[in-house]
């Protein structure tokens, strides 16, 4: 062993045995040989102590190999930290928790990009016309109106109502009227006294 043990008070190895024995036999004026020497049968248990041991006496070389345990040893400084163990496994999830409040609404994000341009539709009609002409239909009768375009002008579409809706009223014919020139409705009164309808056309210059 390399390194100089310091032995604690009151224990007792085989090395100090052997320089308690060397001691005797110096006190003594024996020769300090191998026949002289005092045994560690001769010496009480506990009768040596630190005290009797001077400081760096005692080396690696004199102490035999595991006699030593760590409660022998005082005043070493700890040794280096060792590597990190191994990562353990990973453990089982947790149950979810229940749901937080809802935040406050964030800010407005930037606009986006303006997306690209349609296409352009057909021009429609210019100079759109209305005309519209009233036809008293009898009670438990039927009434015929055509309300006419203007010249150079065609019917676009058209229809036929009443001031007031009577559930009792049919419209018997609604469409357009001698090649497109204006609009013609037929109305049957089914109440038992007169009503008003009107015709109506929309007109426009049509190439």
């Amino acid at each position: 062993m390399s390194v100089t043990p310091v032995l604690q008070r009151d224990k007792v190895t085989v090395a100090a045995v052997l320089l308690a024995a060397v001691a005797a036999g110096v006190l003594l004026g024996a020769p300090a040989d191998a026949a002289s020497l005092v045994t560690g049968r001769q010496i009480k248990d506990g009768s040596v102590t630190g005290r009797d041991i001077a400081n760096g006496s005692v080396t690696g070389a004199d102490v035999r190999d595991g006699a030593l345990a760590a409660g022998d040893f005082t005043g070493l400084p700890p040794g280096p930290q060792g590597p990190p163990g191994e990562r353990g496994i990973t453990g089982p999830a947790g149950a979810r928790g229940a749901a937080g409040p809802a935040g406050p609404a964030g800010p407005a994000g930037p606009e986006g990009p303006r997306g690209p341009q349609g296409y352009l539709g057909l021009p429609g009609p210019a100079g759109i016309t209305y005309d519209n002409i009233a036809k008293v239909v009898p009670a438990d009768g039927v009434a015929t109106e055509t309300a006419w375009c203007p010249p150079d002008t065609t019917a676009l579409g058209g229809g036929t109502a009443t001031a007031i809706d009577y559930y009792f009223t049919v419209v018997v014919e609604s469409a357009p009227a001698d090649h497109g020139w204006g609009w013609v409705a037929t109305v049957r009164n089914e109440l038992n006294f007169p009503i008003t309808a009107y015709t109506w056309v929309a007109c426009a210059p049509v190439s």
